[in-house]
């Protein structure tokens, strides 16, 4: 199969708003919302089925080696090491040119980006140029679609499914459609997407706003969608949930979604086992 590449979009419908059981051990911002937190190494969350993800939590990362570590991970897999990932993560700023990115979609001059220290790179997933920064969880599914299903929009819907869940955990209804992948909120997009798919095997991703630099946004035309805005959790809600709070709904949501037990690892190990 040949790679595919996906692009992101505008999405008016909503696709799925059911909030998962909300878990009651530490409210978060007065009594608001409760989401699950707290949780350890190697514990298991989640999913219905015996066949595990494994998550890596990571930090604040230049986008270099995490693009060079997804493109380990997919040969692996097309090798045959059988374990799914997922990676959870912020990057450094970046701005990322998918497939389709034409250069009138860049605002500024690239002497000004690389003044501000943000690098233009292009990448093989599909779309155009979006960027990604602190205070935006970023999400990597390395999947074998071949033990979901082969079907690209099952994917992107199956994805849009896990943000609008974890959104609705904080009271905020997320938005999805097949005609333009991502997730918006009142007509802004809060969450972007942009997927390769090479023998089955996904990389890229999605890269929910949180609470990063707005402005930074208004340096590109997001998406090459010029007539939309983008939005953060913070916009939305007046304040921004604490990341480890939205990681622990991403990975719980993403089990249910999938089907797959969640067992938290560090780097290390899936460096070793890949």
């Amino acid at each position: 199969m040949r790679q595919a590449s996906l692009p992101c979009g505008f999405a008016p419908v909503c696709l799925c708003a059911n909030r998962g059981q909300a878990d009651s051990r530490r409210p978060v911002v007065g009594g608001r919302w409760s989401v699950v937190s707290g949780r350890l190494k190697g514990e298991t969350v989640s999913g219905t089925s015996d066949r595990a993800v494994w998550v890596v939590n990571l930090g604040t990362e230049p986008y270099g080696p995490v693009h060079e570590l997804q493109r380990r991970l997919v040969a692996a897999k097309q090798a045959g090491w059988p374990q799914d990932v997922l990676l959870l993560l912020e990057h450094e700023p970046v701005y990322t040119l998918g497939r389709q990115s034409q250069a009138e979609d860049i605002l500024v001059p690239a002497e000004f980006l690389a003044e501000q220290g943000i690098p233009l790179v292009p990448v093989e997933r599909g779309g155009k140029v979006t960027y990604h920064g602190p205070g935006q969880i970023v999400g990597y599914p390395i999947l074998d679609l071949r033990g979901y299903r082969t079907e690209v929009k099952w994917f992107y819907r199956q994805l849009a499914d896990v943000i609008i869940r974890t959104l609705a955990d904080f009271d905020v209804v997320g938005t999805y459609d097949d005609s333009f992948p991502g997730v918006w909120v009142g007509g802004k997009k809060i969450c972007a997407f942009g997927t390769a798919i090479s023998r089955w095997i996904t990389y890229h991703g999605w890269a929910l706003n949180i609470e990063p630099d707005m402005a930074h946004w208004g340096w590109i035309v997001p998406c090459g969608l010029r007539d939309k805005e983008v939005t953060s959790l913070r916009a939305e809600l007046g304040i921004a949930p604490p990341g480890d709070d939205i990681r622990a709904g991403l990975t719980r949501h993403f089990g249910a979604v999938f089907g797959r037990r969640m067992v938290e690892r560090e780097i290390g190990d899936v460096e070793r086992e890949a």
